[in-house]
């Protein structure tokens, strides 16, 4: 798929600026940005829900219908009073697919759950439940827009291990919108980065460690590498002073990770 000089606006307000961009069947794609940056408009004018002010896509082997397509977002509705059992019927595809959507139930520990209305489970347990009924269809292309929006930290863990263990996601064309790095680390293999509606950088996963510093975290503040304090008593410090600080002050080392994540708020400064 190949999108061309694809830009949108709401009268004046330019949402997407001039986006140009091929994405290949299999890729694993998130759509990193803050607020405003125009993720979710990009997402839906690839996906076809939104057309774009100029510019054009050829979707050329990329042909999303409603039978292979898996699109889920935040906040989705569904009737309050309505039971997981019957969601995961009403999004089924064929028998086939909701036998498969029973497995998934049992695989991901959501039994007990299922038989609950919708307004009875978690943030998380509803997302879970979205996907599930998502995945019994065994799509080959995946939109998931901020689903993680609003959950917990420990729910928001629990969806993406979820999720990057899933084989049928593996398989599939990924697109994900997301504020949060480590969601996109662990299902993603490209990283578009969203600034004002323009793309400011396309990285591999490669490009996101950067090799020449180490995250280490003290148990007390060392004056030595006070320059280089991230938060608390965590320091980023370049490859020679990160030799230095093991050599000298092994004692007070908690924490060693040789390789340090870029964070998103570093890409977007």
């Amino acid at each position: 798929m190949k999108i061309k000089n694809v830009s949108k606006f709401y009268g004046k307000n330019k949402i997407l600026h001039n986006i140009n961009l091929e994405i290949k069947k299999g890729e694993k794609v998130a759509l990193l940005g803050n607020n405003g940056a125009g993720k979710s408009t990009l997402m839906n004018i690839i996906n076809g829900t939104l057309n774009p002010t100029a510019g054009k896509i050829d979707f050329e082997d990329l042909q999303y219908n409603n039978e292979n397509t898996g699109y889920i977002m935040q906040n989705m509705a569904v009737p309050s009073d309505a039971k997981g059992t019957e969601i995961i019927n009403l999004f089924s595809n064929n028998s086939n697919s909701l036998s498969y959507g029973r497995q998934l139930i049992s695989e991901f520990n959501m039994s007990k759950f299922i038989g609950k209305k919708f307004s009875e489970l978690s943030g998380g347990q509803k997302q879970k439940l979205f996907l599930i009924s998502t995945l019994q269809n065994r799509p080959s292309y995946f939109f998931l827009d901020e689903i993680t929006t609003g959950l917990d930290s420990e729910s928001r863990i629990e969806l993406f291990k979820f999720l990057s263990q899933s084989n049928d996601m593996k398989k599939s064309t990924v697109l994900l919108v997301t504020h949060y790095m480590e969601e996109a680390l662990q299902i993603c293999d490209r990283f578009l980065i969203l600034k004002g509606g323009e793309i400011v950088a396309d990285l591999k996963k490669e490009d996101l460690w950067n090799t020449e510093f180490s995250k280490i975290l003290f148990t007390k503040k060392i004056a030595e590498f006070n320059h280089y304090c991230v938060v608390d008593y965590t320091y980023k410090l370049p490859s020679d002073l990160a030799i230095l600080a093991l050599s000298k002050y092994p004692n007070y080392i908690d924490k060693f990770d040789k390789y340090y994540t870029v964070s998103l708020e570093e890409m977007l400064s």
